[in-house]
């Protein structure tokens, strides 16, 4: 994946840049049609930089995640992602196992 091979070397912003193409469409600009997975990889690696200031760690984090996804047999990647998330949980939820009271969790 070429994305993968750009962030093990660059920024999120130099990885992507040149592959998200923006235009006119029915008069809207946006992103074009064949650059939607890209923007959306985008988005997706740079999630907390807009609830965080200090984002760098859960951005390497989500890159890690990106390339666990890109595994291949999907069964392998899901069984190596689902560790990957409970091992990094405190920091992917801002949120802190060891001080949440299990017995008032309601599970719908």
């Amino acid at each position: 994946m070429e994305v993968l091979e750009r962030l093990r070397e660059q920024s999120i912003e130099e990885a992507f840049k040149g592959l998200i193409q923006t235009g006119l469409i029915g008069g809207q600009h946006t992103v074009l049609p064949e650059s939607t997975w890209y923007a959306l990889l985008k988005d997706y690696l740079t999630y907390y930089s807009r609830e965080f200031s200090d984002s760098a760690g859960l951005e390497a984090l989500l890159a890690e995640s990106l390339a666990i996804m890109s595994v291949k047999p999907h069964e392998d990647a899901w069984k190596r992602l689902e560790e990957f998330l409970l091992g990094a949980i405190d920091d992917l939820s801002a949120c802190r196992r060891d001080s949440l009271d299990t017995r008032s969790l309601v599970l719908t």
